[in-house]
């Protein structure tokens, strides 16, 4: 009986371990890859008008097709915070890069 709690016990640790390792490995980066902070998409206007983290965004030039409310984007360019003339974001949901303005006014 002993060494069934033993052997269970083990059997637990290995599991535990081996779901750590599994959801560090999910995060889908590599050593020296950047990381980028993911958002989401507050309100969408027109596909022109984005509420982003709070702060106001404007496609630049065109429309900026196949970003909803409620999709994850990265910043690869710009602010988050709004505090920039111009920011390159990424929708992760549909892969869309669009180029925008930041309206640090809101």
């Amino acid at each position: 009986m002993r060494k069934d709690i033993k052997l269970s016990f083990l059997l637990i640790l290995m599991l535990v371990f081996l779901a750590g390792c599994a959801s560090v490995s999910s995060s889908g980066s590599q050593p020296g890859e950047k990381k980028f902070t993911t958002y989401i998409i507050d309100k969408n206007t027109m596909d022109y008008k984005f509420i982003i983290n709070g702060n106001l965004y404007k496609a630049r030039g065109t429309y900026c097709h196949g970003m909803r409310r409620g999709d994850r984007v990265v910043f690869l360019e710009g602010s988050p915070g709004g505090d920039c003339k111009t920011a390159k974001i990424k929708d992760l949901e549909t892969g869309v890069v669009c180029h925008f303005y930041c309206d640090s006014t809101k």
